[in-house]
């Protein structure tokens, strides 16, 4: 198979021993970090703990995900908090093994969803966020965010190919990158004319993270990628068209709180995902 494979969970997962060697046994390389707000209450402790419990599994910490502002958060608003969070996380990442964290840009939601206006925004925040990822080696990749089919009134900035390229271009530094999301491209209304192994070829070596999952082009849902309508043959064929070399990481959630139930769940989201990228 061309990619390790990860499965994107909280950092209180990373607490459970149990559960990392669980996700071990089901075909799993990785994990990919979202932060939850424990982790920021005594973050060492936390770094400490989750390296110790990752290399015990066998297990690396493929990617992270940075803490978000809201959807419909204007771009140009600024929350110190997150800031802040997203600052602690980026200093992380060189210990926890991580070298791209994916973040959600923002639109211009105060000003009619504005390109240009998110567009300037965008690049200032950027900017400044890379030189602090600076300090530590790290890139950020740009995430495609989705034109909802219900929300047609609401184009999310990044959700044209043309954005996520040419604010990478406009910041033009190598620890900024892109992060696909599948499931967020197939629910897209702005590219229903292209194919994702076509947006792939476009994206090319800007390339950095992947999110996958399914959905049947209705909800966000967020699913195992064998669910769903997603057509990986074409858009992994594009993904190894361009040469990408990082992991193939699920962004389906992890099956609930009971551990035979997870445990199943995890085991179906590893083979099934096993059954998708033998075709390629």
């Amino acid at each position: 198979m061309p990619w390790k494979k990860s499965l994107n969970i909280t950092t209180g997962r990373c607490l459970d021993l149990d559960f990392l060697k669980m996700l071990r046994s089901c075909g799993f390389d990785g994990v990919d970090l979202n932060f939850s707000g424990d982790f920021f209450e005594n973050v060492p402790r936390q770094v400490e703990t989750i390296c110790e419990n990752l290399k015990a599994a066998g297990l690396a910490c493929a990617q992270v995900h940075l803490p978000t502002y809201g959807l419909f958060a204007d771009s140009g608003s600024d929350d110190p908090e997150i800031e802040n969070r997203i600052e602690q996380v980026l200093a992380a990442m060189p210990k926890l093994g991580a070298s791209w964290a994916a973040e959600h840009v923002r639109s211009a939601t105060n000003d009619g969803f504005n390109r240009e206006r998110a567009m300037d925004d965008n690049i200032r925040w950027l900017k400044r966020l890379v030189g602090v990822a600076e300090n530590y080696g790290v890139g950020i990749a740009v995430e495609n965010l989705p034109t909802f089919p219900d929300r047609p009134d609401a184009p999310f900035f990044s959700s044209r190919i043309e954005d996520q390229c040419e604010l990478i271009d406009a910041v033009n530094h190598p620890l900024v990158g892109a992060c696909w999301d599948f499931g967020h491209a197939h629910l897209n209304i702005q590219h229903k004319d292209k194919t994702q192994q076509e947006l792939l070829l476009t994206l090319g070596s800007r390339l950095k993270l992947v999110h996958v999952h399914g959905n049947y082009a209705t909800r966000d849902s967020h699913l195992p990628p064998a669910i769903g309508s997603v057509d990986w043959e074409d858009a992994l064929t594009g993904l190894k068209k361009i040469g990408f070399d990082g992991f193939f990481s699920l962004e389906c959630g992890c099956g609930g709180s009971d551990p035979k139930i997870v445990a199943a769940y995890c085991e179906f989201c590893g083979k099934s995902t096993d059954a998708i990228l033998e075709k390629i």
